[in-house]
């Protein structure tokens, strides 16, 4: 067993790249008419009289400033997607033929930037839409589509979902289910901030459904193995995530040399799988020091040293003593949390510099004897509520160009993932977002 240089994959991962937090539009608001597939906490948020079924752009960005202030100011802003114009936005959808919808958009419910008019009547124009549809699977991806748009992209402050770090300069862009392509809209957003920040979109098949770093959680493990490297992490099952994406992901990383991610999968009890929708939703954690290096995976179990801190929502978990064996091997300190507290009691942004989340927990005083903390009620109601969904992390390189990526694509055989128009549209958010 040896160690190597420390890496940084997600916030608790420690550190060579930035905590990203979300950025908004100023004095924006967001407007959930329904809630994304598969998110049931959304959902039921939605269905309260008492509930706000929205969120102001402003409170988001002061809670991410206060965040910032909590880390002392180390971490990134990223640009969410509100205000993006509904052409470009479509030009994310896979599985489509976008341009088809462009062209029967009525110019009428969008201002000079092409955003969208958000009234009854627009509305009404705007799901004139599904009239288009050829099959049921156009319905499904136009349908959410145009939810994603009556709420100006609200979920995009949701950023843990856009995409996993892999390297100091490459990312895997997330590729949405069709019933959750609200968040599809926001692909092109995501490849150009990656393009402009100097990191490669990797992009998966066309078939494969994956969230990100939501649910995909690097440990700081690797086995050598018949001369090849596997990244231990977490994976997760549930009803937005699949661990089927990891095949795929492997089949392109291999080829960029890089070490195959090996998972320890979890999975939420029967009848949880809404309410645990992530990873994030029912686990979240930090490491502390250097990756460990092991010979088999079963040198890995017997001889990891523990560490670090992880919070998990354990009446949630199914297999909760074979769950539990598995967090006691690898973390120090294992701490339960209730979502009879907060259905997204575990959501928090876990970091060895310090712990971000809910002030509804009953147990904060356990936290912080573990680790210094900051605990509010986050303020996008309506949306979930979610502390650490509302964070990824990312290196800050040279940007790069769509030639750049084009290169890329081609030189690791991803040049049919994408169209001409999803390059377009990136093109297009470069130009809008540009730092």
């Amino acid at each position: 067993m040896t160690t190597f240089t420390k890496r940084f994959y997600h916030p608790g991962f420690k550190l060579a790249k930035k905590l990203c937090l979300p950025k908004c539009p100023i004095g924006e608001k967001s407007i959930y008419f329904r809630h994304v597939w598969g998110n049931k906490v959304q959902e039921l948020q939605l269905k309260e009289k008492t509930s706000k079924h929205f969120y102001d752009t402003d409170k988001i960005n002061y809670y991410s400033n206060e965040i910032s202030k909590f880390y002392n100011n180390d971490v990134m802003f990223i640009p969410t997607s509100h205000n993006t114009p509904i052409t470009t936005a479509l030009k994310s959808l896979r599985k489509i033929d976008a341009d088809k919808f462009i062209r029967n958009l009525d110019p009428s419910i969008t201002n000079e930037a092409g955003i969208f008019i958000n009234n009854s009547e627009n509305r009404s124009k705007l799901y004139h839409l599904i009239n288009h549809c050829s099959n049921n699977q156009e319905i499904n991806i136009i349908e959410s589509a145009i939810y994603g748009i009556y709420s100006n992209f609200g979920d995009s402050i949701y950023i843990a979902n856009d995409y996993l770090s892999v390297d100091d300069d490459k990312i895997i862009l997330a590729n949405y289910p069709n019933k959750a392509s609200s968040r599809e809209l926001e692909r092109c957003r995501i490849a150009a901030y990656s393009l402009l920040n100097g990191n490669y979109p990797i992009v998966l098949d066309e078939h494969i459904d994956f969230e990100g770093e939501a649910n995909i959680k690097y440990i700081p493990a690797i086995i050598r193995k018949n001369g090849n490297k596997e990244q231990l992490c977490f994976g997760y099952s549930s009803s937005r995530s699949c661990t089927k994406s990891i095949k795929n992901i492997n089949k392109y990383i291999g080829r960029m040399g890089l070490p195959l991610l090996k998972e320890i999968c979890l999975y939420p009890r029967e009848g949880l799988e809404k309410y645990f929708y992530h990873f994030d939703c029912i686990s979240n954690f930090y490491t502390e020091g250097d990756t460990q290096y092991f010979d088999s995976e079963e040198s890995f179990w017997k001889n990891y040293k523990k560490n670090g801190t992880t919070v998990v929502e354990m009446n949630g978990i199914k297999n909760e003593e074979d769950t539990r064996h598995i967090l006691d091997t690898i973390f120090e300190n294992v701490i339960k949390v209730k979502k009879e507290d907060d259905l997204l009691c575990a959501n928090m942004i876990m970091q060895e510099d310090g712990i971000v989340g809910s002030s509804k927990l009953s147990n904060i005083e356990e936290l912080e004897r573990v680790n210094k903390g900051f605990f509010f009620p986050h303020p996008s109601t309506g949306g979930g509520g979610a502390h650490k969904c509302c964070s990824n992390v990312l290196m800050r390189n040279r940007s790069l160009t769509i030639t750049d990526w084009r290169h890329f694509l081609k030189e690791y055989g991803m040049e049919n993932n994408v169209d001409e128009l999803f390059i377009e549209g990136v093109d297009e958010e470069m130009d809008r977002l540009g730092f």
